[in-house]
Parts: C-alpha cells; structure tokens; sequence
C-alpha cells in the first residue's frame, strides 16, 4: 500500500471511529472540518442544517479550468469495514 492509501484509510478509520446519529453528527462534521484544515487551497463551512460544504481551489497560477466535482454522503451513518487483501493488494469496503 502507497503513502496515498495508507493515508485515504486513516481518515476513513478516523471518521468511521466517530459516533454518530441522525440529527447528531457534531463528531464526524468536526473531524471533516480538522481534516480539511490541513489542506491548501480548501475553504470549509457549515450550513444551516449543520452540513460540511467544502471548496477547492487550485492555486497553482498555470492551473487550467476544469468543470466543478461535488462530493456528497451521510455523516450519520458513516458505519462500514475496510479489508485489505494485501496479496493482491485490493481496498475493499462493505
């Protein structure tokens, strides 16, 4: 597993680990909000129903335009499980 994976499962781990519930999502919210904290170029709210709105922007000057991508999920029910088949070297949640 490289650097970016090991990573990408760190915060999925640290994410799963919050508690959580409908209406009662303080936890996860704040740890997106720490997460993306430490990211250059990442602005981050929360709106009036307590989602995490988060937006990007290169800031490398020769950076061309690209389209907008949204990212969407739940952070109520973030409950999952990561396996890792390190022999073929797959990620795999459910």
């Amino acid at each position: 597993m490289d650097q970016l994976e090991r990573r990408a499962v760190e915060i999925l781990e640290g994410l799963a680990a919050q508690p959580a519930a409908p209406f009662f999502e303080e936890r996860p919210a704040r740890f997106i909000l720490e997460t993306l904290a430490n990211l250059k170029g990442v602005e981050t709210r929360r709106d009036q129903f307590g989602n995490v709105i988060a937006h990007y922007r290169n800031l490398a000057s020769d950076a061309a335009p690209r389209p907008p991508i949204a990212f969407m999920a739940h952070m109520d029910h973030p409950g999952f499980e990561i396996f890792l088949d390190t022999e073929q070297k797959n990620i795999y949640t459910a």
